[in-house]
């Protein structure tokens, strides 16, 4: 959702994570509404979800990105995972802490903080475009989504572009030289698989070219996404969860599960009744 900028992102984020909560207070209350959080919900949503993107991935070209279906049915998903979540903490909060419970509700809350993160912080996500020619400094680039001309809060000076092939496999490498304000100038160099981090912002190497005088030009997508740290830590939260879901079905013995309420109830009344027997048989000598 693009169009929801710094802080408008964040507020609708809050206001929907709230929304979620209220929901499955609601469904306390009132058990049909629990199907929204179900192993059914979930199936319902994820199906639409994989055939969209099949369906981009046969046809590239049509593009997912800004389309309102896709917007909506990726939202009813991370709105199935984000309830899954919220039950998931509600019931550990009554009836006690359980590492199973604990891995899927975590799985289930990584998901959701990933998801919900692309889809409310994809408004404050900006990608320039610097072109700079070897010997010259810029500190302005191309908006990708605007077209417009936009400052830079450093300045990029291209010291030297090599280009060459090692075998089938083309090498770039620009050298430059980053200014910021109050900071002394230093250098990095930049490679395809090697981006440079200035302050927020992290410059790949995305093409080259030759200037009118036949100098060589460098250029970079600058990259500014104040949501990747959040999202960052949600993808670790992702690993954990899957690692300790895997640890506890290996350290699980086969074949022995835990007994549910109604069985641990028919369990007892049969050990009542065992308990019983001899003391009947006793009564019955004692009269004989």
């Amino acid at each position: 959702m693009s169009f929801l900028h710094h802080p408008w992102g964040l507020v609708a984020a809050l206001v929907y994570t709230y929304l979620l909560v209220v929901i499955h207070f609601l469904g306390s209350r009132r058990p049909g509404l629990r199907v929204l959080w179900s192993a059914k919900a979930s199936l319902a949503a994820a199906l639409p979800l994989l055939v969209l993107m099949v369906i981009f991935g046969l046809f590239p070209q049509s593009g997912m990105n800004g389309k309102w279906y896709f917007i909506l049915v990726l939202l009813l998903f991370t709105s199935v995972l984000g309830l899954a979540a919220v039950d998931g903490i509600a019931r550990m909060a009554e009836s006690g802490f359980s590492w199973r419970l604990a891995g899927k509700t975590l799985s289930h809350l990584a998901m959701f903080l990933v998801l919900a993160g692309g889809l409310f912080g994809s408004g404050d996500s900006r990608h320039v475009v610097v072109s700079a020619t070897e010997g010259t400094t810029v500190s302005t680039g191309i908006d990708e989504d605007s077209g417009e001309m936009v400052p830079m809060p450093f300045e990029l000076t291209l010291d030297k572009f090599t280009f060459e092939r090692k075998g089938n496999r083309p090498y770039f490498l620009s050298e430059v030289t980053f200014t910021e304000k109050g900071k002394a100038p230093w250098k990095e160099d930049i490679l395809v698989n090697h981006p440079a981090k200035v302050g927020s912002w992290i410059l790949y190497q995305y093409d080259y070219g030759k200037s009118e005088d036949g100098r060589n030009t460098s250029i970079f997508e600058c990259v500014s996404d104040p949501w990747a740290g959040f999202i960052r830590v949600a993808l670790w939260l992702m690993m954990v969860s899957a690692a300790a879901m895997i640890v506890l079905a290996v350290a699980r013995k086969p074949g022995k599960r835990e007994p549910t309420l109604a069985e641990g109830s028919a369990e007892g009344t049969a050990a009542d009744a065992d308990a019983q027997e001899p003391a009947s048989a006793k009564e019955k000598e004692g009269r004989a």
